[in-house]
């Protein structure tokens, strides 16, 4: 049986399938990681579905040892990343960030927020 609740992000109405008040899933409007309230009601209806939105494509075109390349970049919202060590899906990836950031090198670490291993590290810089 499924439960219906509403997204404490956005409001809409989230019914999920398979999951239990007190799990945690994407809410297929928002894409914030919610947890299934204990107050969630049972229901009949079918559960929600991340709606496929259209494709975004951009093109860039980027220099390759002296050459141009086009490259197209496809902004999706159907599928997410996986973490290599909990193997869960990566809704958002938490970062923590040290350094001035304008003209010397802001470092930052990006790490799962369920396993919390480190997933890799970026280094930016304002100027």
């Amino acid at each position: 049986m499924a439960l219906e609740f509403k997204c404490p992000k956005c409001r809409q109405s989230v019914i999920s399938g398979f999951l239990q008040r007190g799990e945690t899933m994407p809410c297929p409007h928002c894409a914030a990681l919610i947890e299934i309230p204990e107050y969630a009601l049972d229901t009949n209806k079918v559960p929600s579905i991340k709606t496929k939105k259209k494709k975004n494509a951009e093109e860039t075109t980027i220099k390759v040892s002296h050459e141009e390349v086009k490259l197209n970049i496809i902004e999706r919202e159907d599928i997410w990343p996986i973490c290599p060590y909990c193997e869960k899906e990566l809704c958002e990836i938490n970062a923590i960030s040290k350094g001035w950031g304008l003209y010397f090198a802001k470092n930052t670490v990006f790490f799962c927020p369920f396993c919390h291993k480190v997933l890799g590290f970026g280094q930016s810089r304002m100027m």
